[in-house]
């Protein structure tokens, strides 16, 4: 076993980048179909799966880090309030990852306690430090797809000299991701407290939390005495570290930078027909991408009451002029209300109606209505 955490990188480095390239390689070997196609290959079904499953396995952290960026970014829109949204992340959808990676982290450790037999606690430790190792595995799968072969460095079975600078410097990046997904969590929750961000946070210090740790183990692993210097030559690099992070940066750079461009975007004169399926109240910003959406106009003879009608299949009524807001009562098209008042903003229109056949009141997303009467003398609440 490697002595410390950079032996470990390299490790799990070196056996990913191989695991890869044979999948590369082998992979039409491993297709159910496979025996049909080259009547020589012995391997059975079983095998195929699992050296299939085995191979595929290394792309979770991928998809990981991927995950994690998603999550930043949706913070970030939601910090800078953009027009652009990352529609998966918000509202009820956000329960779905949570569930299953809380599924995901309870499998994990029973396999770890009913296998190897040990502590919750050790098993906590064992699945922080396998996760952990997650961006030398991303690079790994990244550099096995694109690269023909590589240089498979020495690990170190004993320990050297290094010293606690050494075991912050190799796993520099991984603090960077991880402070990155915390620091944006909260900002975000900050910024605009509701369940919505508070859940978002939470699954940003998770993720944040998985690539923290690498530092902290880093260091864990050199606090031992020196029992053993070893020189190892090594012939080259598996991994330009700080060269594929740059790239990761800029991609990134990129992607919030066309993501941001959806905003330059026309907007549509009107809402689009599916507006009557959505389960929730979207601002016009959400749902168009554009402040300058119509607002309701009065189209009746001045001095009646202001009314307003449902248009859509139906609407949330809530005890606030937001769409997070708590969920008072739900109207149908074709209801008519009374509207009583208004909040301030003109692009995005909500008005404060009178519940009917009740003495509550509530808010209506003014989207999602006609109304008639003197919409100007409506007070503002």
């Amino acid at each position: 076993m490697p002595f410390n955490f950079e032996g470990l990188k390299k490790q799990r480095f070196r056996w990913c980048f191989g695991g890869i390239q044979l999948l590369k390689k082998h992979w039409e070997a491993l297709m159910p179909w496979a025996h049909w196609v080259d009547p020589e290959n012995k391997l059975t079904q079983a095998q195929r799966y699992y050296y299939l499953v085995g191979g595929l396995g290394w792309f979770s952290d991928v998809f990981n880090l991927l995950f994690a960026f998603f999550l930043v970014l949706g913070a970030l829109f939601n910090l800078l309030s953009s027009p652009v949204q990352i529609r998966p992340l918000t509202d009820t959808i956000l329960i779905i990852p949570a569930v299953f990676l809380l599924l995901h982290i309870l499998r994990f450790l029973w396999v770890l306690r009913n296998r190897l037999k040990v502590s919750l606690g050790m098993a906590v430790a064992t699945m922080y430090n396998f996760f952990s190792l997650g961006w030398a595995v991303t690079l790994a799968c990244i550099q096995g797809l694109v690269q023909r072969e590589g240089v498979f460095l020495r690990t170190p079975k004993s320990q050297t000299s290094s010293k606690a600078w050494r075991a912050i410097q190799v796993t520099q990046w991984e603090t960077a991701i991880g402070l990155l997904c915390m620091l944006s969590g909260l900002l975000a929750f900050g910024s605009d407290q509701n369940w919505r961000t508070f859940s978002l946070c939470i699954l940003l210090f998770w993720q944040g939390s998985l690539y923290v740790a690498a530092p902290l183990y880093s260091l864990m692993s050199s606090n031992g005495k020196a029992t053993q210097a070893v020189h190892i030559t090594e012939q080259g690099k598996p991994v330009l570290e700080d060269l594929a992070a740059r790239w990761v940066i800029a991609i990134s750079m990129v992607l919030i930078a066309a993501f941001s461009l959806i905003a330059l975007l026309p907007a549509p004169t009107g809402l689009p027909d599916y507006v009557r399926f959505l389960p929730i109240d979207l601002s016009p910003k959400e749902l168009v991408g554009n402040e300058s959406v119509p607002t309701a106009t009065p189209d009746a003879p001045g001095g009646t009451t202001p009314i307003a009608i449902i248009t859509v299949e139906s609407a949330n009524c809530r005890a606030g002029p937001r769409g997070g807001a708590e969920r008072i009562t739900i109207l149908y098209r074709g209801q008519e209300v009374e509207i009583v008042g208004r909040n301030e903003d003109l692009n995005n229109p909500w008005w404060y109606v009178k519940i009917p056949d009740t003495d509550g009141y509530c808010w209506l997303w003014g989207m999602t209505t006609t109304t008639t009467g003197r919409l100007e003398d409506i007070p503002i609440k």
